[in-house]
């Protein structure tokens, strides 16, 4: 299971902080750079951006940094399929990791799975499951299938079928990273009961056991 972090270069403090928990887990990882929406040309936006779909689809424009964000997800996407990665997980460099975190991915990784599966190990506040489309993990963990809008793209587990398949819908980026209702429609979603990481400004909500 290759384990992908998306930072920014400059971001060293962030870097820090997931290379000590990732560490503390003996999870191998590696950083994967995405750029500032500030260094966006308007070039490079005008490749990487569809301007008049964003706005069908969700009513303004995008600014640089959600593009920027997006886009990031989006190259990660790209290099899966194109490495042919059978399997992967994403997290974004301000996560605060669970220690439950190395029996989940080796619990999904058990599974073999390859069909167009996006797995959320984050759990929404308000998340409304299916109970009829389960897939157990480890003790109490299982994922769900939403039955509504899940968001939030802290960290998540995704099959190669699955990146193929985002890294045609979702670009040109036209949502925000999160806005998974849109770009997972080839995909199928699921979300933890549990959370196995949050974002860092979340951390005032609590999560157990966190990584020191």
């Amino acid at each position: 299971m290759e384990i992908f972090v998306l930072t920014l270069p400059g971001a060293v403090e962030r870097q820090a902080s997931i290379e000590r928990q990732m560490k503390a887990l003996g999870l191998p990882f590696r950083f994967f750079y995405g750029v500032y929406g500030k260094d966006i040309s308007p070039e490079q936006k005008a490749r990487v951006f569809d301007a008049d779909k964003s706005r069908r689809a969700i009513g303004y424009e995008m600014s640089a940094n959600e593009i920027a964000c997006a886009y990031g997800h989006c190259l990660i996407y790209r290099e899966i399929a194109e490495r042919g990665i059978p399997e992967a997980v994403v997290i974004e460099d301000d996560a605060v990791l669970h220690g439950d975190l190395p029996r989940a991915i080796e619990a999904i990784e058990s599974k073999r799975l390859t069909a167009p599966l996006l797995v959320k190990l984050e759990k929404e506040k308000e998340f409304k499951r299916n109970r009829w489309r389960r897939m157990p993990l480890f003790d109490d963990y299982v994922a769900y299938r939403p039955i509504q809008g899940v968001y939030l793209t802290t960290i998540y587990y995704l099959t190669l079928e699955a990146a193929r398949r985002l890294s045609r819908d979702a670009f040109p980026v036209y949502v925000p990273s999160d806005f998974f209702a849109y770009t997972c429609r080839r995909v199928e979603l699921l979300n933890v009961n549990k959370s196995l990481a949050l974002q860092d400004a979340l951390e005032r909500q609590g999560i157990h056991t966190r990584v020191k």
